[in-house]
Order: structure tokens, then sequence, then C-alpha cells
């Protein structure tokens, strides 16, 4: 008998949010940092704190990969179609479409003859590098998924160990380029990520455990993540440097968050609008990730064809700016979605079946 769909509305939530991080991150690094620096010092924090928006998603991509292992079972030929259809199509396509962008609107110096190279390194735009260290985590998840409960939670620590020693490590010197592109190259190399793929692992095998667990634990939750939260400030306030979303305290800053979002989720639940919102974000949010480049870009070229000489916004406009981006975006994946085959160009999870148990009543996401 064939398996029923399960319903995750909290993962759609936290999936949105991660998404509106990434978009932070690229809006203030795009229309709000000329000089070497922003154009206030909130800007900062909030650029670095949301580059907690990618590793959510890595958390999130192998949390879906294994919460339909558990409740459907893997199937290979189920596995490989829905990844070629849903994430290996969608890569290609948008890999040339910013090929071309990059030629004929960016006036950049490349050519049609490194779109290969492109896909093989993800460098045919700054953010399809993560494509690639999903691709490689999909290559070893079959094995993965047959692990035991015991031996999942060992893998994951392991996993977790080897992040932090490759994140900290000295980059070894290889006389290939092609090696050296390939592991160190727009971090996109499976170990920069490989702690959070598994933190979504024991994350889909232990849901409901993690998720009492969380409920019952609620302020010690909020206690941890707000001293995480007061560290990550001091950091930033006393550091000049700008970090990377691969960055050690990710490791436990991020799931923690993640907590968080749970709770504020069962606070929201109730709240119709909100909830709707946040759920068309999540369902966009593939859409959104591949697409905003192209949407911050056409901002600003537009603000400096405006104003002339000025190259950034003032931060009061950062809200505006942010909300602006975002709404373009989801109209732009709306409209794809309208055209034919757009499935292999913005896939959007579909819910099919609308009668829900309380207790499950969230949107199927095929794991992307």
């Amino acid at each position: 008998m064939k398996k029923k769909k399960v319903f995750y509305d909290e993962v759609t939530f936290i999936r949105a949010i991660a998404c509106i991080l990434v978009l932070t991150v690229h809006v203030t690094a795009t229309l709000f940092y000329s000089s070497k620096e922003f154009t206030a010092e909130p800007l900062l924090f909030f650029n670095q704190i949301a580059r907690m928006g990618t590793p959510i998603f890595a958390i999130i991509s192998s949390f879906l990969l294994m919460i339909s292992v558990v409740n459907r079972g893997f199937n290979l030929n189920y596995f490989l179609k829905t990844r070629i259809t849903k994430i290996l199509f969608p890569y290609i396509i948008w890999s040339f479409v910013y090929l071309v962008f990059n030629i004929y609107f960016l006036e950049k110096d490349n050519n049609f003859g490194e779109f290969f190279g492109q896909l093989m390194y993800g460098t045919a735009y700054t953010h399809l590098y993560f494509f690639l260290a999903v691709f490689q985590f999909y290559i070893i998840f079959p094995f993965v998924q047959r692990l035991s409960n015991p031996k999942l939670i060992i893998f994951t620590c392991l996993t977790i160990i080897v992040n932090v020693i490759w994140i900290n490590h000295t980059p070894i010197q290889f006389n290939s380029e092609f090696l050296t592109n390939f592991f160190y190259g727009r971090r996109s190399f499976l170990l920069n990520w490989i702690g959070f793929f598994g933190i979504g692992l024991v994350f889909a095998k232990f849901f409901h455990e993690i998720k009492s667990f969380i409920a019952k634990n609620q302020f010690l939750f909020l206690i941890l993540f707000g001293l995480a939260f007061m560290e990550t400030w001091i950091i930033i306030s006393t550091n000049n440097g700008i970090f990377s979303s691969t960055r050690v305290e990710n490791l436990y800053l991020v799931p923690l968050f993640i907590s968080v979002l749970l709770i504020i989720y069962n606070l929201i639940k109730k709240e119709t609008i909100v909830r709707e919102i946040f759920k068309k974000i999540g369902n966009y949010s593939m859409g959104i990730y591949l697409i905003h480049p192209l949407v911050l870009s056409f901002f600003k070229t537009k603000i400096i064809d405006h104003y002339g000489s000025m190259s950034v916004l003032e931060s009061s406009m950062f809200v505006f700016a942010l909300i602006a981006v975002l709404g373009v975006c989801m109209a732009l994946v709306h409209l794809i979605s309208l055209l034919p085959f757009s499935s292999y160009v913005v896939p959007i999870p579909q819910r099919k079946n609308k009668k829900v148990k309380k207790e499950e009543e969230v949107p199927y996401l095929k794991a992307n």
C-alpha cells in the first residue's frame, strides 16, 4: 500500500526564514556596502547574523531527504529521478541564465565555452556553489540512510568533528588547478557543510522527540540562544572582518536558532495571515534563491543610473529594500510557475492532499 505524504509546516516556516536571511546577506552587501564598510553598524550585524541562512538550507536539505525515507522508505530510482528533475535541471538552466546575464547584461569577459567548467565548479554566479555541495551529499545519502539510529548519531557526531577540522585546517597546496578549485573554490566542497547535513539527518530521524523536548524546555533554549546571540554580537563588534557562513560557531548557533524558530512557529501558527505569508515564502524559497541575484543587479543598476554618483542606499531604506527585493522575486517566481514545465526551472512544492491531521498540519516539501 502506498504510504501517504506527511506535511511539515514548521519546516516551511524555517525555510522561509532561511530564505529571508540569505536575502538579507545579499541585500546589505549589494545595496548598503561601499568602500569596505556598511552604511550603518547595525547593517554589519544583520549581514553577519543572517549568514545562518545557508547552513539552515543545508540542514533542511538533508532533513527533507531523511524524513521522506522515514515516512515512505527509500527507492533509488525515485531518489535519482527527483534529484535530477528538481535540482540538477534547475541548476543547469540557471547556470546558463547567469552565463548569458554576465555576458550581455553585466558585460563581463565570459564566453559560452566556459559553461561546462562553470557547471563543474558552481561558478556561473556566486550563489550557485551551494548546489555542488548538495550534489556531493546526494552521493553519500543512499548509504547513510541505511544506518541504524545509534550509527546515525555516531555518523553525525563524526561529520561535525570533520567539519570543524576542515574549517580550521590550513589549505593543502595542490599542483592541480582542478583539485585546488574543487576543494577550495567558493566553499562548494562537501566538508564545508557536512556537519550541517548530518544535523539535518538526526533532526529528521528524531523529529517528534526533538520537538517534544524543545516544547518542554522552551525557556532553556531561549536562554541558550540568547547567550549564543550575545556571543555573536561581541565577536562581530570586536572583529573588523566579515565571516562566512561556514564558520565553526554556526554548528551550534544554527541548531539553537532552529529550536527557537520551532518555538516561534508554535506561537504564530494560529495567525492565519502570518502563517500563509511564511508558507508562500517557504514554498517559493528555492526559486527566490535562484533568481534574487538578477533582481539585486537590476536594483543596483537602476539606483546608480538614477542617482548618478550615489553607489549605495541610506541605511534607513534597508527594510524597504529587503521587502521590495523579496516581493519582486516572489512575483517573478509565480510568473515562471505559470509556464509549461516550470517545475524544471523553479520547483515549487505542491500540496495535493488537503486533509491533514492537525499535528501534521504543514505542506509537503520535496527535498531540495
